[in-house]
C-alpha cells in the first residue's frame, strides 16, 4: 500500500501532472500544486533555466544537459519530467546517500560495531546488522541520515528547508522486512 501511495505523493515532486489519470486523481495533482506553490515555481525556474542555459544543476554542482530543449504549446518544455526529476533524484542518490554512508561508517568505527554497511539501492542503505547491535544500528542510521544539515551546508552551501524523514526496516531477508518506528 505504501508503494502505491508513492505513485501519487512523489509524482508531483518529480514533475508528474496526472494527465492520463482519472478525474479525481487529476484534481489531486491540481490541488497539490495549489498547496505547494513553491514547488510549481521551482519547476518553472528549472525549465526556464534549461531553455536559457541548456542544463539543470544540482546543489552539489552536478549538471545534466538538455541542449535541444524547447517550449511546447502547452507551456511545458521537452523533457520536462527529466528536467525536474534529475536534480531531486541525483542529489538524493548521488549526494545525500553517499554522505550518509560515510557518516554511518564513521559511526560504526567509533562504536566498534560488528555490523557492516553492505550496499545502497537507489536511496536506501543496506546494512548487515549483527543481532546484538540492532538498537545501535538504528541509532546510527538515524544520526547518519537525519543530521546531514551541517555537512550539506559545508560541502555545497545548501541549506535544507524541509526536515528529512526516513524509514528503517529490518528482517532476515528482503522478503521478511518489517518497519522499525523512528
Amino acid at each position: 500500500m505504501r508503494q502505491a501511495a508513492k505513485a501519487y505523493t512523489f509524482a508531483p515532486l518529480y514533475g508528474g501532472l496526472g494527465m492520463s489519470e482519472p478525474d479525481h486523481i487529476q484534481a489531486y495533482f491540481r490541488e497539490y500544486f495549489n498547496i505547494y506553490k513553491g514547488l510549481k515555481a521551482w519547476h518553472n525556474q528549472l525549465m526556464d533555466g534549461v531553455l536559457q542555459e541548456g542544463i539543470v544543476r544540482t546543489p552539489s554542482g552536478r549538471e545534466f544537459a538538455f541542449p535541444n530543449a524547447r517550449r511546447l504549446g502547452n507551456g511545458r518544455i521537452t523533457n520536462a519530467t527529466s528536467v525536474v526529476n534529475y536534480p531531486v533524484q541525483s542529489f538524493a542518490t548521488g549526494d545525500y546517500v553517499p554522505i550518509s554512508c560515510i557518516r554511518l561508517i564513521k559511526y560504526f568505527r567509533e562504536n566498534q560495531l560488528k555490523s557492516k554497511l553492505i550496499l545502497t539501492v537507489h536511496d536506501s542503505i543496506v546494512v548487515d546488522c549483527h543481532p546484538d547491535e540492532k538498537d545501535l544500528v538504528v541509532a546510527g542510521l538515524q544520526w547518519a541520515m537525519l543530521k546531514l544539515d551541517d555537512d550539506l551546508i559545508e560541502r555545497f552551501d545548501y541549506h535544507p528547508t524541509i526536515p528529512m524523514q526516513i524509514e528503517i526496516e529490518a528482517g532476515k531477508n528482503w522478503m521478511e522486512m518489517q518497519e522499525i518506528p523512528c
